[in-house]
């Protein structure tokens, strides 16, 4: 049975702050444990794209956390429009995000 939520929980490096997903007991980095880190549930745009329904993107969060998401929208999207999770479906490992548009202000810069 999938678990539902919107909460984005990340690793991140208390030594080096290195901020990861999916989630890693160690810092690629530096070697150091890791400590988990909700991650702001808004991000943006990078692209999209649309099947016969659905559209779909690959968004930005904060620290660079790129992820592939379903749009629960009835408009089209745009590059660099802001987006929420609005929820994460976890079936065993596998993972599902679905996001819908964000106000205005609620966008993230890149990390590029």
């Amino acid at each position: 049975m999938p678990e539902y939520d919107a909460v984005l929980q990340v690793a991140q490096c208390p030594g080096c702050k290195y901020t990861m997903w999916p989630l890693a007991p160690h810092c690629p980095c530096c070697l150091t444990d890791t400590v988990p880190y909700d991650l702001p549930a808004r991000g943006k745009i990078l692209e999209y794209s649309r099947d016969a329904e659905r559209y779909f993107c690959v968004a930005e969060f904060e620290h660079g956390i790129r992820l592939m998401c379903e749009l629960d929208v009835d408009s089209a999207p745009a590059s660099g429009q802001g987006i929420t999770l609005d929820r994460i479906e976890r079936s065993g490992a596998s993972y599902s995000f679905v996001a819908v548009y964000a106000k205005p202000h609620s966008t993230v810069q890149s990390h590029e």
